[in-house]
């Protein structure tokens, strides 16, 4: 991935939009179109020589539209031709009618007299089926609904059988900022995006139009690249790299203590003893569950090293005592929700211990979501450094919108969470997303469905609540030449998604069907982090 940083496990994620904004500045400053367009060329064709060695000997077709996109196919069709290979290059309209970068590039092309056809010649070449076809019919630009005639020649290039197929940037038809098909999208093999991937190509609904997907670099400034960040950047394995080595000279007390609020007489005691569970994995120096007396000894017979704090009845605003916030203080972090039941008294609690202004930084999940939801005012307690976890159902509570909306636009449904609540809003599920609405958005690229079993969500929970603990030993900074600072909490819960998505990748690698449990990603969460000390990220 082009323009990453290393030292925070980012890579960016621009959208269409923001991508014509580089373009645009990386002009400004004096540097022309066509020269970012040769540039790109240039890199997209060593990047074929690499794929296929022998390209001279393929039979390649380059399909190309009137726009930036097409200029990028007819400069790839003449470098190709430059090195021996015997491209033949489609024009989708007649060439009177090309414009602006793709004009210059046509005219070269028909200037050096190089082999160039219509359009409606594609499926009837004399040469047959290329061995490979280049898409350069619409660019990242593209947005609405395809015409009849491009739906019907997408369709056709679709159903010739040629198997590899090269997307200049995006697959003709896809949306860059959605990943869906307007209706109806080239199927590539390998798509070589400019400067960096697109936004829209990350879905996991995009991929099966995307195959491969590279990116390569088009000669934007750095300088520039700084100062036009994208929202979206994409979590890698590298992040973990901010972890610094744990000091020689430490005690338990050093690591954070967590307290797990979850736990009563309907819902039981397994979700939070999981959270538990999972916060002592994750590096906890000492863990604590808060529970009904009547569970307490569920707790000590199962898992003696979690500790235990009965309260005499179940959950009330009555709890909330002067005692109780005072040894509230001596915890570093609070998970809240796993078990906790819906009934109003549990509810009373629940504002009592949001609304006191001294408690520590808390991660809603589960049931305090559910809560949250039905007391939107509660918002007004929240903290910048509070954390929540909703799953789309919940997220869909939360709004008071249908869970299908979630999936349809996760993006724009995380930064309503983040706008409402005021908090960090990590939306879990396949590309878990993690805001703090400061105009980051973190985008986490694995999709485990391993890690879609009852627990899961929980053991997430207590392993950002042991990173809270912990983050001492974390090494922040600001995004270069961004005055908004990562907040620490929201880089926390990024950490905490990339831990739990490898924890699951190393059972994928043991098991490769369905039967994990909750449990064992927990005890997966240590060797991810001594995988990372070992610089053994091979995930």
């Amino acid at each position: 991935m082009l323009n990453d940083w290393p030292e925070y496990g980012l890579a960016p994620l621009p959208t269409p939009a923001e991508m014509a904004t580089l373009d645009l500045k990386a002009q400004e400053v004096g540097i022309p179109g066509q020269v970012l367009m040769e540039n790109a060329v240039r890199a997209s064709v060593d990047l074929l020589k690499t794929r296929w060695p022998n390209l001279k000997s393929k039979v390649i077709y380059i399909v190309a539209g009137s726009g930036n996109n097409g200029g990028d196919a007819i400069s790839m069709a003449r470098q190709l031709s430059d090195l021996g290979a015997r491209p033949l290059l489609f024009l989708l309209k007649p060439p009177a009618s090309y414009r602006g970068e793709a004009k210059v590039e046509l005219d070269i092309y028909l200037n050096l007299a190089l082999p160039c056809f219509d359009i409606a010649d594609l499926f009837s070449a004399e040469a047959g089926k290329p061995d490979i076809l280049i898409d350069g019919i619409l660019g990242t630009g593209f947005k609405g609904v395809l015409r009849d005639d491009l739906q019907q020649l997408i369709f056709k290039i679709n159903d010739w059988g040629v198997k590899d197929v090269v997307a200049i940037d995006i697959p003709s038809g896809l949306d860059g900022q959605t990943g869906f098909p307007n209706p109806c999208a080239i199927y590539a093999s390998l798509t070589i995006c400019m400067h960096a991937q697109k936004l829209g190509l990350f879905y996991n609904h995009a991929k099966i139009y995307t195959g491969e997907v590279e990116s390569v670099p088009i000669g934007i400034p750095r300088r520039v690249a700084d100062e036009h960040r994208p929202k979206a950047y994409l979590l890698k394995p590298d992040i973990l790299n901010l972890w610094d080595h744990y000091p020689s000279n430490s005690y338990k007390n050093f690591f954070g203590h967590v307290l797990v609020i979850g736990g009563s007489k309907l819902a039981l005691i397994g979700a939070g003893h999981l959270a538990a569970y999972a916060a002592l994995r994750a590096g906890a120096g000492l863990v604590t569950c808060l529970v009904p007396d009547a569970l307490a000894s569920s707790i000590r017979f199962n898992r003696p090293e979690i500790m235990v704090w009965p309260i005499s009845r179940e959950y009330s605003s009555a709890t909330i005592n002067q005692e109780f916030k005072n040894r509230l203080k001596s915890f570093t972090s609070l998970v809240i929700g796993p078990g906790l039941g819906l009934d109003d008294q549990t509810a009373d609690f629940l504002e009592n211990l949001l609304s006191f202004p001294d408690r520590p930084p808390v991660v809603l999940d589960a049931d305090a979501l559910k809560l949250l939801a039905k007391h939107p005012k509660w918002s007004d307690y929240l903290k910048e450094f509070d954390i929540l976890t909703p799953h789309p159902g919940e997220a869909a509570v939360l709004l008071g919108i249908k869970a299908s909306q979630v999936q349809k636009n996760r993006f724009d449904v995380l930064l309503d969470l983040a706008q409402k609540y005021s908090a960090v809003c990590v939306l879990k599920g396949a590309e878990t997303l993690i805001t703090l609405g400061n105009g980051h958005i973190f985008v986490s690229p694995w999709d485990v469905p391993q890690l879609a079993v009852a627990g899961s969500g929980d053991v997430l929970a207590g392993l950002i609540a042991a990173l809270i603990g912990q983050k001492h030993l974390l090494n922040y900074a600001t995004l270069p030449g961004n005055t908004n600072p990562l907040t620490q909490h929201q880089l926390l819960a990024g950490l905490g998604v990339v831990v739990h998505a490898l924890a699951g990748v190393r059972l994928a690698k043991k098991i490769s069907g369905r039967g994990f449990l909750a449990s064992e990603i927990a005890d997966e969460i240590p060797h991810v982090l001594a995988d990372n000390a070992k610089n053994d990220l091979s995930f």
